[in-house]
Protein backbone atom coordinates (compact mmCIF):
# COMPACT_ATOMS: atom_id res chain seq x y z
CA UNK A 1 0.00 0.00 0.00
CA UNK A 2 3.00 2.31 0.81
CA UNK A 3 4.14 2.16 -3.23
CA UNK A 4 0.60 3.05 -4.01
CA UNK A 5 -0.20 5.82 -2.13
CA UNK A 6 4.04 7.11 -3.28
CA UNK A 7 2.21 6.27 -6.97
CA UNK A 8 -0.25 8.62 -6.51
CA UNK A 9 1.59 11.45 -4.90
CA UNK A 10 3.91 11.45 -8.28
CA UNK A 11 0.70 11.03 -10.61
CA UNK A 12 -0.98 13.92 -8.58
CA UNK A 13 1.96 15.97 -9.00
CA UNK A 14 2.51 15.40 -12.85
CA UNK A 15 -1.06 16.04 -13.48
CA UNK A 16 -1.09 19.27 -11.66
CA UNK A 17 1.43 20.32 -13.97
CA UNK A 18 -0.94 19.67 -16.91
CA UNK A 19 -3.98 21.35 -14.89
CA UNK A 20 -1.79 24.42 -15.68
CA UNK A 21 -1.66 24.17 -18.88
CA UNK A 22 -5.08 25.64 -20.55
CA UNK A 23 -5.72 22.42 -23.41
CA UNK A 24 -4.92 19.85 -20.87
CA UNK A 25 -7.09 21.12 -17.76
CA UNK A 26 -10.33 19.37 -18.47
CA UNK A 27 -8.66 16.05 -18.42
CA UNK A 28 -6.08 16.71 -16.04
CA UNK A 29 -8.91 17.30 -13.40
CA UNK A 30 -10.33 14.06 -14.61
CA UNK A 31 -7.14 12.66 -13.56
CA UNK A 32 -7.15 14.30 -10.53
CA UNK A 33 -10.10 12.54 -9.43
CA UNK A 34 -9.33 9.26 -10.48
CA UNK A 35 -6.56 9.95 -8.01
CA UNK A 36 -9.07 11.29 -5.57
CA UNK A 37 -11.01 7.79 -5.30
CA UNK A 38 -8.27 5.59 -5.69
CA UNK A 39 -6.59 7.48 -2.62
CA UNK A 40 -9.78 7.21 -0.90
CA UNK A 41 -9.70 3.20 -1.62
CA UNK A 42 -6.07 3.05 -0.16
CA UNK A 43 -6.92 4.57 2.91
CA UNK A 44 -10.14 2.52 3.62
CA UNK A 45 -8.31 -0.58 2.35
CA UNK A 46 -5.19 0.49 5.32
CA UNK A 47 -8.50 1.20 7.86
CA UNK A 48 -10.11 -2.08 7.04
CA UNK A 49 -8.18 -4.53 5.24
CA UNK A 50 -11.16 -4.45 2.37
CA UNK A 51 -11.59 -2.59 -1.01
CA UNK A 52 -14.99 -1.55 -1.50
CA UNK A 53 -15.10 -2.21 -5.70
CA UNK A 54 -18.00 0.16 -5.55
CA UNK A 55 -15.44 3.11 -5.84
CA UNK A 56 -13.55 1.40 -8.85
CA UNK A 57 -16.06 2.38 -11.16
CA UNK A 58 -15.45 5.71 -10.52
CA UNK A 59 -12.26 5.96 -10.71
CA UNK A 60 -12.37 4.10 -13.80
CA UNK A 61 -15.01 6.14 -15.05
CA UNK A 62 -12.63 9.61 -14.67
CA UNK A 63 -9.78 7.64 -16.12
CA UNK A 64 -11.37 6.71 -18.91
CA UNK A 65 -12.85 10.32 -19.96
CA UNK A 66 -8.89 11.59 -19.41
CA UNK A 67 -7.74 8.67 -22.24
CA UNK A 68 -10.51 9.89 -24.45
CA UNK A 69 -9.99 13.03 -24.25
CA UNK A 70 -13.05 13.81 -23.08
CA UNK A 71 -13.32 17.78 -22.02
CA UNK A 72 -9.90 18.39 -23.27
CA UNK A 73 -6.72 17.05 -25.11
CA UNK A 74 -5.90 13.44 -24.39
CA UNK A 75 -2.91 13.34 -21.78
CA UNK A 76 -0.02 10.28 -22.80
CA UNK A 77 -0.23 8.62 -19.74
Amino acid sequence: MDEVERLLRVARSNVAAAAADPSTDATARGMLEAANYLDFMVGDYRASGRVDFAMTQFASRELNRAVSGAGGTPLSC
